[in-house]
């Protein structure tokens, strides 16, 4: 570093070309990543670094009046999934929208990064990644999707929402979210999928999604057994189709375009009734009813209400398998659709088998793969912390029974 004498312009010095050059330069270090306070410092020194150079080519990017000095970037963790992955809202002071980054191996974030272009980018254009990555720190800065009602915060996610429907129905005046905008935001999340789950697997990445029975076998050679009846009363226990099922999915593991990671967490709701999806970690090639069969039991395992014994249940989930329509349910279970939340995971249950079917059709397969995946699904969330027990046995329950009964497994 200098000396303050070194500093000082004396009387008749005068500054070169070359010298305003090399003192715009300083300057533009000076003021650059590691000039920038990340507020709370709660980060790593050297993720802080990155993470503020990031913001500081973002904010640039988007400034194209002029330069604008970046003196401070606001910082929050947000809850993520399930992996290592940390995930970041970054609020830099030039009063624009704030990005979320997500810091990782790099790696790994190079794939996904791939995995975004290749597969989903031209189905999602809200996101913008962009990877970063210096000195063995590696992120991906991403546009946030904005809560219309909180400028500069993340939109809610759908268990966010679902959870306020929940906890709602419990107050005489009901204040939660609206009944018909669920629905609607189901409908187009739904739409949203069959417009990626449509396009063929390209065989280009290998898929990503776990669809094995497992920890269930895992469980069983140490000697831990579950005990799960079909719903009709009839002999057998539900895990006689678990070799069958993992044979039939395995058969069309990699025939369509999947998000490959739809949980709860995984969509943020705008204005009450649009989906955006994040994390595309799991993107590509998939079993085509893959997206649907776990959005429905996402909706179906975290917000149905057990107000009845685990065989009524089943017989309620029976015939929406049968493909009975929304009214007949009602009718023939009325107590079971008393609530909010249960009529909107039948309406979810309904909605995704349609579309499952839909897009089975189109590549001349039919309901056993539709059943094969929710067989999957349902015995992986049985084993699932965030998911109620009492509704997957009821689920597994009426799949063991419909099988049998309509399908002759």
């Amino acid at each position: 570093m200098p000396t303050m004498g070194e500093c000082v312009c004396h009387d008749g010095w005068r500054l070169s070309g070359h010298d305003i050059t090399a003192l715009k330069n300083a300057r533009k270090l000076l003021t650059g990543a590691e000039s920038v306070r990340l507020c709370p410092a709660d980060i790593q020194e050297t993720q802080a670094l990155v993470l503020a150079g990031a913001a500081i080519k973002q904010v640039a990017q988007r400034n194209a009046a002029g330069p604008f000095r970046v003196n401070r970037v606001d910082t929050s963790l947000i809850p993520g999934g399930r992996s290592q992955a940390k995930i970041i809202r970054l609020a830099p002071d030039d009063d624009g929208t704030p990005f979320v980054a997500k810091v990782d191996d790099v790696e790994r974030l190079r794939e996904e990064m791939q995995r975004f272009r290749r597969y989903a980018q031209r189905w999602d254009a809200s996101l913008n990644p962009c990877l970063h990555f210096h000195s063995g720190i590696s992120l991906i800065l991403f546009g946030l999707v904005e809560s219309p009602d909180k400028p500069g915060q993340p939109a809610p996610t759908l268990e966010e929402t679902l959870e306020t429907m929940f906890y709602c129905e419990h107050w005489g005046d009901y204040q939660g979210p609206s009944e018909d905008d669920l629905r609607e935001l189901i409908k187009r999340t739904i739409k949203k999928l069959q417009r990626l789950n449509s396009q063929p697997g390209d065989g280009m990445h290998k898929p990503l999604a776990f669809l094995q029975i497992e920890p269930y076998r895992t469980l069983r050679t140490q000697g831990h057994e579950w005990k799960i009846g079909h719903s009709d009363g009839s002999d057998g226990s539900i895990f006689d189709y678990e070799e069958r099922a993992s044979v039939k999915v395995a058969e069309l593991e990699d025939r369509s375009i999947v998000h490959g990671d739809v949980q709860l967490r995984n969509i943020l709701v705008r204005d009450g009734r649009e989906p955006h999806f994040i994390d595309y970690a799991y993107c590509g090639p998939g079993h085509p009813c893959l997206d649907l069969a776990r959005l429905e039991s996402a909706i179906l395992f975290f917000c149905g209400r057990m107000n009845g014994d685990e065989r009524e249940f089943g017989s309620v989930l029976f015939d929406v398998l049968d493909g009975k329509t929304e009214e007949d349910v009602k009718r023939k279970h009325p107590s079971f659709c008393t609530t909010r939340t249960n009529r909107l995971a039948i309406f979810t249950s309904l909605a995704c088998r349609a579309a499952a079917f839909e897009l089975l059709g189109s590549i001349d397969r039919g309901e056993d793969d539709w059943l094969a995946m929710k067989y999957v699904i349902s015995c992986q969330s049985l084993f699932m912390i965030s998911m109620q027990s009492g509704v997957v046995r009821a689920q597994l329950s009426a799949l063991g029974a419909y099988m049998k009964l309509r399908r002759g497994w």
